[in-house]
């Protein structure tokens, strides 16, 4: 499938970063918060995998010849929720990697592949996966899906370079958006503008009061999983991602 992406301008003397993520960990609201901030900073912004989902493009089938794009110092790439079918050069950049509870990605992915997602008219591999998912219980689109996590897990360990990777955990900063933007910015060595961090967080800090299955943010309480989900879903979930439950601690 070919299509065309816009790159803005690279910023001289800029430290590259990128942004990962799993889907469904709050990478829109990081990327959403990090873009808002970057903005008005003149800090140019891109998001491949975002503008692929547009245009209908599935992202694991954007391939080498992408990478062209990624060849530019001094650019903050977002929306990488898995690792891209290329490898990325990471040397000397920063890496930022958002991880959550996959129980809880599983559940949450259920809800927004069957109800909330909007799906872009080119998107006919979303309508696929949205068909699909309609025909399964919540129980067994987690099971089916499970794999998924584990693979990214296990990529995300190997290609990601720890002496330059900043982790954060969805649990820890979802209910402190604040916080974790200002972390972010001292991360990247950005301007520290304390106003322009409270404005962004003030647009993008949504709870909703009650469950919505309809919503993108259908409800952001860690745990739901245990609502939502069989005692014995668990208990294979939990052999499934035990590796990645135990590296991010969430046992």
């Amino acid at each position: 499938n070919d299509y065309r992406v816009t790159l803005p301008q690279p910023l001289p003397g800029l430290k590259s970063a990128f942004f990962f993520s799993f889907h469904k960990s709050g990478s829109t609201l990081m990327d959403n918060m990090v873009s808002a901030y970057c903005k008005p900073l003149e800090i140019p912004t891109f998001s491949l995998f975002n503008s692929a989902f547009d245009e209908g493009i599935p992202t694991n089938e954007i391939q080498e010849d992408a990478g062209v794009c990624f060849s530019s110092e001094g650019m903050f790439y977002l929306g990488f929720r898995h690792y891209p079918a290329f490898d990325l050069n990471l040397a000397g950049a920063r890496s930022v990697l958002l991880v959550r509870d996959p129980r809880d990605m599983l559940v949450s992915m259920y809800y927004s592949v069957v109800k909330s997602h909007v799906i872009p008219e080119k998107n006919k591999n979303f309508l696929r996966s949205r068909h699909a998912a309609e025909q399964m219980s919540v129980d067994e689109f987690v099971l089916n899906k499970s794999a998924l996590y584990v693979n990214n897990f296990k990529k995300y360990r190997r290609k990601l370079p720890a002496e330059t990777l900043t982790t954060y955990r969805y649990e820890d900063v979802i209910y402190e958006k604040e916080v974790w933007l200002r972390q972010i910015v001292a991360d990247l060595e950005l301007p520290l503008d304390r106003k322009l961090i409270s404005r962004t967080v003030k647009q993008f800090d949504i709870i909703p009061e009650h469950e919505d299955q309809d919503q993108h943010i259908r409800q952001v309480h860690p745990g739901n999983y245990q609502v939502k989900l069989q005692p014995e879903t668990i208990e294979i979930l939990n052999d499934k991602l035990s590796a990645f439950l135990s590296y991010y601690n969430y046992l």
